[in-house]
């Protein structure tokens, strides 16, 4: 396995910064962010879901992708994907500025997402075969670039789940797509058997998002009367996704791939939980910590 953070949760540092802090704990690579910063957030406070320093912004990586790349790599760090925040109905134009942009990069994949749920009117066989036919047209224009867009399981589209994800995965060669397990991401919507999951994505497993979440009930209730509950971000070790079964799923599976960090739970300072986390999981693989990490 290797390993690397996603950079949105180093949002209080520049890029070169962030490489020295990665290098210096012991990861192998970074997982970019690539998303315009919304005008609302531009210089508040940095937050992992307002502003950023390092502000990737798609247009600024497409103009500077080979700049990044080489400082990237030179700092003896590699770019295992780009964690756009595309969906697959996004514009031609921007789909083909993602995919280039990874070209550019020596970058295998970014993330794409399907469509939403269905709406009150539509129903779900119809929403999965405009969101397949639509993918059909990202895999067309990905495919002169040699790139692959991943569908990530994650709350509020169509495919929450590793069986969704795959459903669509189907429909093409696992060279033409892939998928991201995130099994903190499943806690909340579209949760299965962690020993179950890895398996179920096959052949188009292609990267991993590594965060844990709690469940609490945040004492509200709905219309009918009935509890709500929330995911929290905690310790990697503390929430419901139990990892030591998540990797040997992987294992099974025969994943050897990528494990990105997104611990976003903000209860430490973020370099003591990157460094921790780094340990945690390399005692679960049995393999040694760097000396000096």
């Amino acid at each position: 396995m290797k390993f690397s953070v996603f950079n949105l949760v180093l949002c209080e540092y520049g890029l070169e910064e962030m490489l020295e802090h990665l290098k210096a704990l012991g990861y192998d690579g970074i997982e970019l962010r690539v998303r315009d910063i919304s005008p609302d957030q531009a210089g508040k406070p940095y937050g992992p879901w307002g502003n950023n320093k390092f502000d990737c912004n798609p247009k600024w990586l497409f103009e500077h992708a080979e700049e990044v790349a080489k400082k990237i790599r030179d700092a003896g760090l590699e770019i295992p994907n780009l964690a756009t925040y595309l969906r697959c109905d996004a514009s031609d134009e921007a789909i083909r500025m993602a995919a280039e942009t990874c070209a550019k990069m020596g970058v295998p994949s970014f993330r794409c997402g399907p469509l939403g749920r269905p709406g009150p009117s539509e129903r779900f066989d119809d929403v999965l075969k405009k969101c397949v036919e639509r993918f059909r047209a990202v895999i067309e224009i990905c495919r002169p670039f040699g790139v692959r867009p991943l569908i990530e399981c994650h709350p509020g589209h169509i495919a929450p789940s590793a069986s969704a994800v795959r459903r669509i995965c189907d429909c093409f060669a696992p060279s033409e797509i892939g998928a991201i397990h995130d099994p903190g991401n499943m806690v909340n919507e579209g949760m299965e058997e962690w020993a179950m999951t890895a398996d179920i994505l096959g052949p188009y497993l292609a990267h991993v998002h590594a965060k844990n979440v709690m469940l609490y009930p945040t004492y509200q209730k709905d219309d009918t009367g009935t509890f709500l509950w929330k995911g929290r971000t905690c310790r990697m070790n503390e929430g419901i996704v139990h990892w030591p079964t998540v990797l040997k799923g992987l294992a099974k599976a025969g994943y050897d791939g990528w494990i990105s960090n997104e611990n976003f739970s903000l209860i430490a300072p973020i370099l003591d939980l990157l460094r921790d986390d780094l340990r945690y999981f390399r005692s679960l693989l049995g393999k040694p910590q760097p000396r000096g990490a």
